[in-house]
């Protein structure tokens, strides 16, 4: 009963919340070709992605989609919904 607790004890994802992810990814990956050019495929390319996947996790981590950190930090760790 946990497990099914996790998937609908949240708000609906709206469109604004994915396009936010997008938009920083565009963003990022845009201003590491305009800072650097074609040598941003050498290190600056894979921060910008690294950086878009921070703020997806920041997006669920303080409520952008509504995911509560008590629910999603045992599932990042590996363990079943309510497994001590």
């Amino acid at each position: 009963m946990e497990e099914r607790d996790v998937l609908t004890a949240r708000r609906p994802t709206l469109l604004v919340d994915a396009l936010l992810d997008l938009v920083a990814l565009a963003v990022l990956i845009a201003s590491s070709l305009v800072l650097f050019g074609f040598d941003a495929l050498d290190g600056p390319l894979q921060v910008a992605l690294v950086g878009c996947a921070a703020i997806a996790a920041l997006c669920v981590l303080y409520g952008v989609v509504g995911f509560k950190i008590e629910k999603v930090e045992p599932v990042a760790l590996g363990r079943a919904p309510g497994q001590e």
